[in-house]
């Protein structure tokens, strides 16, 4: 374009010396001394640029966990007390996205209703992570406009492709697979696995994946009480302390959807957590203009109110926003919910602080 001459410009190159990465690294003491410590994706439970494992028997919810933990590393709001590094996460949704997907929303529209839009993406089908899909994955992440702090497998199962995930060697190349995804992205993968159909003491199929893994969690359900444990045997922290195992409890929640109501699942903290929501989660706490209007209401009358004295005291609300809101301050802890003496007719009053 400047009517230059190519060649000649080409002709004036001179040769740089660089000197190569060595592939092996021989340390001193002073050398481990001045190591830097493991830094966190979620406070003392995933590491940065790691390797992890979320497992279960079938039904105890992984991938509601698995999600939970997502949506609060994409908006930077602490897991249950543990803060997080804000950043993008890309969920591959092997086992189906329509569900997971409509979790996600939920999320969003109920528990982060007050935080930044979700830097959260989606990869509604299987990968198998030892072809060359691989490479596809790869090639199509590092197109995007941010590099992924998570990505997660849910599942191994779905993902594993045509070995035998009992082989030692077929699970050896699928966490070779996961290490070239973890390294070329810089992410932490985390892998959802299943536990053995008779068996809740370890996770399905070759141990490989345990030992290579720097975190490995187990989830354990008793009805809408799940336990996250780290403890050993059944949880792993390579490079730092194990965490107390965290104490969540499930919650339905309405949320609108196209003009449809739907309900989902949420995570809370049970009251007999040991976990503690720092100053960084207040956040969650803001209120929105119905939450708002119903506090006011609820504070005006000084005593428990119905759903349609409720619904007359705050504007005429209309009974999906009502309820939505309602759902919202019971989840924040703000306000309680019980049945009148006739045991039938829910109450809702302002818990005291």
């Amino acid at each position: 374009a400047e009517s230059g001459d190519a060649h000649a410009v080409i002709a004036t190159a001179k040769p740089i010396a660089t000197t190569p990465k060595p592939r092996i690294r021989i340390l001193d003491l002073d050398d481990i001394e001045n190591l830097a410590p493991p830094s966190f994706l979620v406070e003392d439970v995933l590491t940065e640029s790691g390797l992890s494992m979320l497992w279960c028997r079938s039904g105890a919810m992984k991938s509601f966990v698995a999600l939970d933990m997502s949506m609060c590393v994409a908006t930077g709001m602490p897991w249950h007390g543990k803060k997080t590094r804000h950043g993008l996460v890309i969920y591959v949704a092997a086992e189906g996205s329509h569900g997971l997907g409509r979790r996600a929303i939920g999320w969003r529209r109920t528990r982060g209703r007050e935080l930044p839009a979700p830097m959260f993406k989606l990869i509604p089908h299987s990968v198998a992570l030892t072809s060359d899909d691989l490479d596809a994955m790869v090639a199509a992440i590092l197109t995007l406009e941010a590099k992924p702090v998570l990505i997660v497998i849910d599942t191994l199962a779905r993902t594993f492709g045509a070995g035998d995930e009992n082989k030692q060697a077929d699970m050896n190349a699928y966490v070779s697979a996961a290490d070239r995804l973890r390294e070329a992205t810089g992410a932490n993968v985390m892998i959802v696995h299943h536990s053995g159909v008779h068996e809740d003491r370890r996770e399905r199929g070759s141990n490989v994946l345990r030992g290579a893994a720097d975190t490995v969690i187990k989830v354990s359900r008793k009805d809408d009480n799940l336990d996250i444990i780290n403890q050993g045997p059944e949880g792993k922290q390579k490079d730092a302390e194990e965490f107390k195992t965290i104490k969540l409890r499930t919650q339905k929640v309405h949320f609108e959807q196209g003009s449809t109501e739907q309900s989902t699942l949420i995570l809370n903290l049970r009251e007999d957590s040991d976990t503690a929501e720092p100053d960084g989660n207040a956040g969650q706490q803001r209120l929105g203009k119905n939450e708002q209007a119903i506090i006011e209401a609820l504070k005006k009358a000084g005593q428990p109110l119905g759903f349609t004295r409720l619904g007359m005291m705050t504007g005429g609300m209309n009974k999906g926003s009502l309820t939505r809101s309602l759902d919202n301050l019971v989840e924040k802890n703000l306000i309680s919910v019980d049945s009148d003496n006739s045991g039938n007719t829910k109450q809702w009053a302002l818990v005291c602080s």
